[in-house]
């Protein structure tokens, strides 16, 4: 560990790594607050859900990195979230001072369809959801991350109106309308963080990429949800 008072060591994480390890450059689960504070410095903000806890738990670093800790000493990080992919014309973005993040061909305003055609992980680990609840989101799940996609309220309203697709269709109109992402996920069981846990249909990738392969088809659909 670094002594008190050194200025934090500079990193760049990789994005692929990330979303296959689980790993945020030197970013774990399973490290001590103290030594999450030791590597990036102190929160840009912090939440805290009661007037108990002598410490925060959630803490923030600028609008793109958030980390959660457990709730008894040492602290332990249980959870890191990456609310946002690269701007599309920047190879790489800081997270904070000590931390930047190369999008290695990744970049913001992919779909889920886009970003597994990057062929990053072995599909027999992968899981494609798309739910079928109040909670309208579309996610990618691995073993170790959770990449979570939805539509907004309007989009919303825009996906009701259309009537008589085949089941690709809906499913190609979702992907296509799901312009909101809500960031990579770490966790110990990533399936396990769904809300609400019912209501899912799961798809393999190559199945939902044909899917949307098949759905797209349509000329006058595409346009219509262009």
């Amino acid at each position: 560990m670094r002594e008190m008072g050194k200025r934090p060591l500079r990193y760049t994480a990789s994005l692929r790594s990330f979303l296959l390890s689980g790993a945020l450059g030197p970013l774990n689960l399973g490290l001590t607050m103290l030594e999450v504070s030791a590597l990036l410095g102190p929160p840009d903000w912090w939440v805290t859900d009661t007037h108990d806890q002598p410490v925060p738990l959630y803490w923030g670093y600028s609008h793109h990195l958030e980390i959660g800790f457990a709730p008894a000493p040492p602290y332990r990080l249980q959870c890191l979230k990456l609310r946002n992919l690269p701007p599309r014309e920047k190879k790489s973005f800081e997270v904070c001072r000590s931390l930047r993040v190369a999008g290695d061909g990744l970049c913001e305003g992919m779909t889920p369809a886009q970003v597994l055609r990057q062929r990053i992980w072995n599909c027999d680990e992968v899981t494609v959801g798309v739910s079928h609840s109040w909670n309208p989101v579309i996610d990618i799940c691995t073993p170790l991350v959770r990449l979570v996609w939805s539509m907004d309220h309007e989009d919303e309203q825009s996906f009701e109106m259309f009537s008589g697709l085949s089941n690709a269709q809906k499913i190609a109109v979702r992907e296509r309308l799901s312009t909101g992402f809500w960031g990579v996920y770490s966790l110990a069981r990533p399936e396990e963080d769904r809300a609400p846990p019912e209501a899912w249909e799961d798809f393999s990738p190559a199945g939902f990429l044909a899917l949307i392969d098949e759905g797209s088809g349509d000329p006058g659909l595409a346009a219509t949800i262009d």
